[in-house]
């Protein structure tokens, strides 16, 4: 199956003021998860549109992962319930990859995904770099590439990646 994969920029923090939750019963917080717990949330939150590239991972592999220091994990909660998260990747020298984002179908269409990618936006900003990036394909949201161009992204490459069908 080809699916058209677009990788988007951002080459400057944002100057606009900083976006409020549209519901104070969620919240964001960095958390160190184990891998079970990190599959639960992506299985939730990946399933639905084909996500795949952390299942392969071994445990092993995962879990150095959610341990690196320069790799964020950031869920959203309502109360204690994971509703969604965001990885911020920042293992390449002077750059930072927004390498997931998503929210649980049960959050989804409350206008949670603005806030909580501005709040991912500004996290990849916290630290000095020269660009944050991410790619979103077509088994992704369909509001998705238009999100991300909202909060500043810019299309610089767009290419069909195989996958298995």
């Amino acid at each position: 199956m080809q699916v058209l994969t677009s990788f988007l920029e951002m080459r400057a923090a944002p100057s606009a003021p900083r976006a409020s939750s549209p519901d104070p019963a969620y919240t964001l917080e960095r958390v160190d998860w184990t891998p079970d717990a990190y599959r639960d949330l992506y299985h939730a939150v990946g399933d639905p549109v084909g996500w795949t590239s952390r299942l392969e991972m071994t445990d092993g592999e995962l879990a150095r992962l959610l341990r690196d220091p320069l790799f964020e994990l950031v869920v959203l909660f309502r109360c204690t319930v994971a509703c969604g998260f965001f990885e911020i990747d920042r293992r390449v020298a002077g750059e930072a990859e927004l390498a997931h984002f998503g929210l649980t179908p049960a959050a989804q269409g409350l206008r949670l995904a603005p806030w909580m990618l501005d709040a991912a936006v500004r996290r990849g900003w916290s630290t000095p770099i020269s660009r944050l990036w991410l790619h979103t394909d077509a088994c992704d949201s369909p509001r998705a590439l238009g999100l991300y161009q909202q909060a500043g992204f810019v299309v610089y490459e767009e290419t069909y990646i195989s996958y298995p069908a």
